[in-house]
């Protein structure tokens, strides 16, 4: 029998109206929705049903909306095909929902584990004016001279946040540096500079104050047995114990994402198969990018 993948979309896929074809297709859902509604003490089902671009993008409201939807994708694709996955691997904020669709993390804890992630790392962010900015196509060598040159010899405040695949990476750093770095990029020809709409510099090192209270929430919380092989975005590699995942998700913030190590784990491994869980094709797009030929799809009931 073939292996395969699951794979649980990070921030930034969220869109409006995401939660109607779920609604729509998995009537319990709405306890679901309810009960998120009570853990994050704001109307979570009204904005992902209702919500606009604009609010949906706030952190506090992007990461339990991802979350909770792309849990229940995962839940209808379990009910309608019965199949578990051999591995699970999420985004950044996508690891949680591996943790939780593979048992590891109980619905409740998951989810208030995400409202404290978000917060801390909103409260990060308003100290620091922070930014992203994607990288298609690097030149390899030229980019790390111009990330060199801009950390070592100007003093700039920017990291590496996540390594996508051969045709993305993106940086993180203060905002003023990630504007200097886009002129750089593409004076230099090291790559195709976009800048992101996020509200902070995310898995960089502006995010370290967030790093002890997320940790101090995980030491907290109750992990379960594990269920198949979960990715970790730090190693590259499966979790190996509940002490590695708590190190890894504190990591983590002010880590970059080992996407691509990831990704090419899941091929050495022989996985032919990878369903994606989330609103947008995100991750299904970067496997492609790597592997042309690989049977890649984001689940949407088929």
């Amino acid at each position: 029998m073939s292996k395969k993948a699951f794979l649980f979309s990070g921030q930034g896929a969220q869109c409006a109206g995401m939660a109607l074809p779920i609604l729509e297709r998995f009537p319990r859902a709405a306890a679901y929705f309810e009960e998120a509604d009570e853990i994050c003490g704001f109307p979570l089902s009204e904005l992902c049903k209702y919500g606009t671009e604009e609010e949906l993008k706030e952190t506090t409201v992007s990461q339990p909306a991802i979350l909770l939807c792309s849990y229940l994708w995962f839940l209808i694709y379990r009910e309608e095909h019965g199949r578990d996955a051999d591995y699970f691997a999420g985004h950044s904020l996508g690891e949680y929902s591996a943790l939780l669709s593979a048992g590891v993390l109980s619905f409740r804890d998951a989810l208030h584990l995400i409202v404290k992630r978000a917060a801390y790392m909103k409260r990060a962010a308003d100290k620091a004016r922070g930014s992203m900015m994607a990288v298609r196509n690097p030149e390899r060598e030229k980019l790390l001279s111009c990330i060199r040159h801009a950390r070592y010899r100007r003093g700039l405040c920017l990291d590496l946040a996540c390594l996508n695949s051969q045709k993305q990476l993106v940086l993180s750093g203060e905002e003023g540096a990630i504007r200097e770095m886009a002129g750089e990029i593409e004076a230099s020809g090291a790559g195709e500079p976009i800048l992101l709409r996020v509200s902070g510099a995310f898995h960089s090192r502006l995010m370290e104050e967030a790093v002890i209270p997320l940790g101090e929430c995980l030491e907290r919380t109750r992990l379960h047995p594990i269920r198949g092989s979960i990715l970790s975005n730090v190693s590259g590699r499966p979790y190996r114990s509940f002490s590695e995942i708590r190190r890894s998700l504190r990591r983590q913030l002010i880590s970059p994402v080992h996407w691509r190590e990831n990704m090419h784990y899941l091929f050495r491994a022989g996985v032919s198969e990878f369903v994606e869980f989330g609103a947008r094709a995100t991750l299904s797009g970067m496997l492609r990018q790597e592997e042309a030929n690989c049977h890649a799809k984001l689940y949407r009931g088929e």
